[in-house]
């Protein structure tokens, strides 16, 4: 993934978004437990990922994500297909 990708994908998590994704992982550790040796998650950093992607599990919270990808100011409400390739990238 080229470096700018890298940046401008670090840039699209709000700090607020960053620590309700942990606050929900941490509550919903017991499933993550369960599922990481079949889907191959890792704990890295505080925050539970599959092959780089973080890991959302609960249907709110990934609304809250889709919300924050598709309004945020940096991408200028995007569009459908932006805001599904981002999530896609970032997000599993």
């Amino acid at each position: 993934m080229p470096l700018f990708t890298k940046l401008f994908d670090a840039t699209l998590r709000s700090t607020f978004l960053c620590n309700d994704i942990t606050f929900h992982q941490q509550q919903e550790a017991t499933q993550l437990e369960a599922i990481k040796e079949e889907h191959g998650l890792v704990f890295n950093l505080g925050i539970w990922e599959n092959q780089g992607k973080v890991v959302i599990l609960s249907r709110q919270e990934q609304q809250k994500v889709l919300k924050e990808t598709h309004d945020h100011v940096l991408l200028g409400h995007p569009g459908m297909a932006s805001t599904y390739f981002a999530m896609q990238r970032n997000f599993w």
